[in-house]
């Protein structure tokens, strides 16, 4: 079930200086839950925001309101299955969107999408348990230059050519794109979500920076993790074959959390088990902290009790 509404505001006088790849003049974010809870739900409201500042330098909305606003579709969407409330995943995708017509119009809508994901989530439980398969392509990631990094949208064609691009060359793949220059940016695997991908050699994470790939809000977050629990991580340029030598790869996301990678064009990573040590620490955290399993996507106290034997991949 897909339940979208609209919600208008008013804005200041803006510059239209930007008119986004793909959206035109809107700017999308969104987050999913673990648990009864949604990832994050401010910090993604807060990019969102922030996104449409780069286009109306003077756009505003209260941040509580927004969050208002999708919580009580949330709850709608709740009331109206009748499947267990506590096993549900529930996506919530938020946009501002701006008159195309005329980028100077004071007028902005909010839409709001809240749906069902859970049958697609868990069908990565393969992937989770086994770890996701990356492949380079040959399309070259979009510079900072062009879309600032308080940008979530990349654009819908964007990353569905790395898709396609990933599954003609290695089927059941996974897209990874690179920058001009060689320094490896952010991938797609999952509809048009991007994701952020992470290197573990001894206690030593390190993850791409702000000014390579969009900016996770599930990478912050597991940031923050890694220091208190005593990792040291690192915000760099990496090239490809960093991420071929490392003990541990792995990509995070809102909709995925964490995932470990197996392989990267066809070359095993596995140094023994798929989920490394320091990998495991984050995974083992996250759970702690939601109360949700990431491989059975369930909570804690259902996980092991279903989907034992669903290893299909069908909607990825």
């Amino acid at each position: 079930m897909i339940m979208t509404t609209c919600h208008d505001f008013e804005s200041c006088d803006t510059d239209g200086s930007i008119h986004l790849l793909d959206f035109h003049a809107t700017v999308i974010d969104g987050t999913r839950t673990f648990g009864a809870k949604l990832f994050q739900l401010e910090e993604h409201i807060r990019r969102m925001i922030d996104g449409a500042r780069e286009i109306h330098s003077k756009f505003d909305i209260d941040d509580a309101i927004v969050a208002g606003l999708v919580e009580c579709e949330l709850e709608n969407q709740r009331l109206k299955t009748s499947n267990n409330e506590s096993q549900q995943i529930l996506a919530a995708r938020f946009a501002i969107c701006f008159p195309e017509s005329d980028l100077r119009s004071s007028t902005a809508k909010l839409m709001i999408k809240i749906h069902d994901i859970s049958r697609p989530i868990r069908a990565l439980r393969t992937r989770y348990q086994h770890g996701c398969s990356l492949t380079v392509v040959p399309q070259r990631a979009i510079p900072v230059s062009l879309i600032p990094h308080q940008i979530k949208s990349r654009g819908s064609s964007h990353f569905r050519r790395a898709e396609l691009m990933a599954q003609r060359l290695q089927p059941g793949s996974w897209a990874l794109l690179l920058h001009e220059d060689g320094c490896v940016s952010e991938g797609v695997g999952i509809g048009i979500s991007g994701w952020n991908i992470w290197t573990a050699t001894g206690d030593q994470l390190n993850t791409l920076g702000a000014d390579r790939a969009v900016d996770g809000i599930a990478k912050r977050y597991l940031i923050d993790v890694a220091r208190n629990i005593g990792l040291a991580c690192c915000e760099r340029d990496m090239e490809l074959r960093e991420f071929l030598e490392a003990d541990e790869v792995f990509v995070t996301s809102s909709t995925l959390g964490i995932m470990p990678v197996k392989e990267i064009n066809g070359f095993n990573l596995n140094r023994g088990s798929v989920w490394g040590k320091v990998s495991m620490s984050l995974r083992t955290e996250f759970e702690r902290a939601f109360q949700f399993s990431l491989v059975d996507n369930l909570p804690l106290n259902a996980a092991n009790s279903q989907f034992k034997g669903q290893n299909s991949d069908a909607f990825v």
